[in-house]
């Protein structure tokens, strides 16, 4: 009889202790599992937070934003003069200020640019990029943006001055399909050598940047633990399945085919006055690697440009091996960091010199 009292007491305290151990797992899992922000910070240069609402109403009411015509000296359609900071909640690159923030700040001639002279030096070498946040260097300061890593590198390489304008947004313009008229009554007067489209996949249709699977993560039996190693389970398996992102332009063609017009017209106006034009791919950085689920995008992308005899530098084999989370502003901003736009800019920098384009 003792000995299963014993027994029976052992039993008790191995399923106390267990009971114990699944209480604790779970009460640390809740404390240190936080799902991360979601929001972005707006700051003012010299400090303070800036309501959302303050720049949204402040960006509607651009006065300049109705003055389409041309002006007697050529310009950008972002706010010149306009700065401001944007933050992420524990961004951990070191090129963030001690906010988690990058400033941005637009010339006077409105470009996310640094000063630079309308008219070309003698012997300048000036490229002019147009394009979308990826191009503008959305997440990162000025100096890390694609189009100024590309200057530098250009620089590098020739005896004269080189010139690349970073038209990121300041084509008036939220997609390059619609840039043409923008280049026809201000970029020509930039006089630039070589046109470079930094071609964002968003431009074909409704296509996210992140393309994980989405699996609920619910609590299984009250417990946040057990819901997460069941999410887990469900995220490898979802993880297994093919994507193909194209299947969304596909069934939906409408801004895919606006995008191919509107680079018809560009290639076509750029052409007739002698500057060559490049259309650069950037990736989604999302699922590199084999089951890349864009990869037909790029493929409709080569497809079109090599039928319109447009120049083509699909910049996914750059990225080849890289972990996409090592090249994200943020775990919730997939945009390239200073290490994604710095592949952007080397890749685009080699076929200019192989195509004899990067000057002399």
């Amino acid at each position: 009889m003792q000995r299963s009292r014993r027994l029976g007491f052992r039993l008790l305290l191995l399923i106390g202790g267990s009971l114990f151990a699944v209480l604790m797992g779970e009460v640390t899992f809740r404390t240190l599992h936080r799902e991360p922000s979601q929001g972005q910070a707006w700051f003012a240069v010299d400090g303070p937070k800036v309501p959302p609402f303050e720049l949204i109403y402040f960006m509607s009411s651009w006065p300049w934003m109705a003055q389409r015509q041309s002006l007697l000296q050529p310009r950008g359609w972002l706010p010149p003069g306009f700065q401001y900071r944007l933050g992420y909640e524990n961004a951990k690159w070191d090129y963030f200020d001690k906010d988690g923030a990058v400033t941005y700040r637009i010339n006077s001639l409105g470009f996310r640019d640094l000063e630079f002279s309308v008219t070309k030096q003698p012997d300048e070498w000036r490229v002019l990029t147009l394009g979308d946040s990826f191009t503008m260097g959305w997440g990162v300061q000025l100096e890390g943006s694609w189009p100024q890593q590309l200057e530098q590198l250009l620089r590098k390489g020739r005896t004269g001055p080189c010139e690349v304008i970073n038209g990121g947004f300041a084509t008036l313009s939220f997609t390059v399909g619609n840039a043409d008229r923008w280049v026809a009554l201000e970029g020509l007067r930039f006089k630039p050598d070589v046109v470079i489209i930094g071609f964002c996949l968003n431009d074909c249709g409704q296509i996210p940047m992140l393309s994980y699977p989405k699996v609920p993560n619910e609590a299984v039996l009250g417990s946040e633990l057990l819901g997460e190693l069941v999410h887990a389970t469900k995220l490898r398996a979802a993880f297994s399945e093919q994507r193909d992102m194209s299947l969304i332009v596909k069934a939906d063609p409408g801004i895919w085919n606006e995008t191919q017009a509107g680079l018809q017209r560009l290639h076509t106006l750029l052409e007739t006055n002698g500057i060559p034009m490049l259309v650069a791919i950037l990736p989604m950085l999302s699922e590199l690697g084999p089951k890349y689920p864009y990869a037909e995008l790029h493929k409709m992308l080569r497809s079109f440009c090599a039928t319109e005899h447009i120049h083509c530098l699909d910049l996914l084999p750059q990225f080849d091996g890289l972990d996409e989370r090592s090249l994200w502003v943020h775990e919730t901003d997939q945009h390239p960091n200073e290490k994604g736009t710095r592949v952007i800019a080397s890749g685009i920098a080699a076929w200019l010199a192989e195509a004899k384009l990067a000057g002399r």
